[in-house]
């Protein structure tokens, strides 16, 4: 049985900051670079009958690097296309064209992917919750977990203001 606690009236009310409304799959960190690269093909490509309009809107995303990250941003860029990833690298004027309003006094290079994109969140949550309602998972909103139930090593259940629930 698996359960879904949301303390806010509506769910992942919180969950719709800049970062997380973006795929953005260049990363100087090699791990959560290759987790977002996973990420992305789920979201450019989700399973038949995920949702019935994309979660991802290709806009393209502009990294840009000067001097002292040079050298990360082109290994990460290396990596990504490793991963499959399709990128530009941009010298600095190649970049402006991209994007006129650069000022490219301190632009040593930039990074172009232009798969990644912004990810449309309350649809993407709202294809999440109705398959997993679909799969038996329990909904409750506006219930703060006060507790956790135990059997041995296993949740087994929570307590909240209006009782234990599992």
């Amino acid at each position: 049985d698996v359960l879904v606690v949301e303390r806010e009236r509506e769910f992942a009310l919180h969950a719709t900051g800049r970062s997380a409304a973006a795929l953005v799959s260049l990363d100087r960190n090699a791990t959560i670079q290759h987790l977002k690269v996973m990420g992305g093909k789920f979201l450019k490509a989700p399973p038949e009958g995920f949702s019935d309009q994309p979660v991802l809107q290709k806009t393209g995303v502009l990294m840009l690097s000067d001097k002292r990250l040079l050298a990360a941003t082109m290994r990460a860029a290396t990596q990504l296309e490793e991963q499959g990833v399709v990128l530009q690298r941009l010298n600095p004027n190649e970049a402006q064209r991209v994007h006129p309003a650069l000022q490219s006094s301190e632009l040593e290079a930039a990074i172009f992917t232009p798969n990644d994109g912004t990810i449309h969140v309350p649809r993407l949550l709202a294809s999440y919750r109705h398959h997993a309602s679909r799969a038996g998972v329990e909904f409750c909103r506006e219930l703060e977990v006060s507790g956790i139930l135990r059997r041995g090593e296993r949740c087994a259940g929570v307590r909240t203001a209006r009782g234990e629930i599992g």
